[in-house]
């Protein structure tokens, strides 16, 4: 009988003390908990004097509270626990959103890192094809854009290498062999030093258009994967920064949360 006893009475005080000191009540909620209460107290009370119907009354109130206070208290801390959860449904769907964009934010970090390593391994494998031809291309490619920046008139040269290499795109292989062999024997003959490095800024645009004509050269693959690395870096950077933010929003909703559970909450 003891143990019963205080296996009744130890649950029930600590309800009514989590009732009264986690939470503050309106009309609303205090209508709430007399319905329960009420419901608590006449359902034993029925069930008592229905079993024992001789039972003097003062007992039936006895057993009615001894078995009503218990359920009350239950029935109390669920029905509020069910209502603050309801409360901080704000918070924890803000957070579970912030999770879901992360975790997806975090996926795609990952994909990124493996077409960045794709990417290397791609450009380790151009560079290996033909180092010579490569070698070439870069060569002729320096070459160019260090006439272009020379002597004062970069806007100038460069325009003249976009002239030129629209021509020679419009040319035959046969018209780009013949002029470039014409623009080496004109070279020969030249002895000005600023018509030389004319002439051969001209004659590397059009060995840099035979270099690129037919199948794709390493040259030509290594920048088009160079753009794409960069354009994963940008990528990787901006998602990074993003999970950043994030990590930063969740935890102040995290911190929003703590502070409200922290406090009585308003049951209205």
């Amino acid at each position: 009988m003891p143990i019963l006893v205080i296996v009744l009475i130890v649950p029930t005080l600590l309800g009514f003390n989590h009732l009264a000191s986690r939470y503050k009540y309106t009309a609303r909620s205090k209508r709430l908990l007399v319905a329960l209460g009420l419901l608590s107290l006449i359902i034993p009370f029925v069930f008592v004097r229905w079993q024992f119907p001789l039972l003097e009354i003062s007992l039936v109130i006895a057993a009615s509270l001894a078995f009503g206070l218990p359920t009350f208290a239950l029935l109390a801390v669920v029905a509020v626990e069910v209502w603050r959860k309801r409360k901080q449904a704000t918070f924890d769907h803000a957070i579970g959103e912030l999770a879901r964009r992360r975790s997806a934010l975090q996926d795609r970090l990952y994909t990124l890192d493996q077409r960045q390593e794709m990417i290397l391994y791609r450009q380790a494998e151009a560079e290996s094809r033909d180092p010579e031809t490569l070698a070439r291309q870069r060569s002729l490619r320096e070459k160019l854009e260090a006439w272009q920046q020379a002597g004062g008139m970069a806007r100038i040269r460069t325009i003249k290498v976009s002239e030129w290499a629209a021509e020679t795109a419009k040319q035959t292989v046969e018209e780009l062999s013949a002029r470039e062999v014409a623009l080496k024997e004109e070279m020969e003959r030249e002895t000005d030093p600023d018509r030389i490095s004319h002439l051969d800024a001209q004659l590397a645009v059009v060995g840099l258009e035979l270099a690129g004509r037919g199948q794709r050269t390493p040259e030509s693959e290594l920048h088009d994967l160079a753009k794409t690395g960069d354009e994963l870096r940008a990528e990787k950077k901006a998602a990074e920064l993003e999970v950043i933010r994030i990590k930063e929003e969740i935890a102040e909703w995290e911190r929003r949360r703590t502070h409200f559970l922290s406090q009585q909450i308003l049951l209205d």
